[in-house]
């Protein structure tokens, strides 16, 4: 299943019931904590990855450098970032 399987179209809402029937009680808790957009937004590339196709978390902290430049980033980002903070 993918993360789109788990959320109501329609209300851009978590499903819930999907989610509590898949996952264990303390999962489920934690997904459903998660904020989503309520506007649909097309995906976009977060992480290029490193060329030996391994997750580093130092990738990971270059990628938002990079994106500085991009206004609508840093506008996306603004309103969730207690959250990532936490995370």
């Amino acid at each position: 299943m993918m993360v789109a399987d788990f959320i109501v179209k329609k209300s851009r809402l978590w499903n819930e019931e999907l989610i509590r029937s898949t996952f264990s009680m303390t999962d489920a808790k934690h997904i459903l904590s998660i904020p989503l957009a309520r506007i649909p937004q097309d995906d976009f590339l977060v992480w290029k990855g490193e060329a030996s196709g391994e997750y580093f978390v130092r990738s990971a902290y270059k990628m938002p450098l990079q994106l500085l430049g991009d206004p609508t980033y840093l506008q996306q980002q603004t309103k969730y970032m207690p959250f990532y903070k936490k995370l």
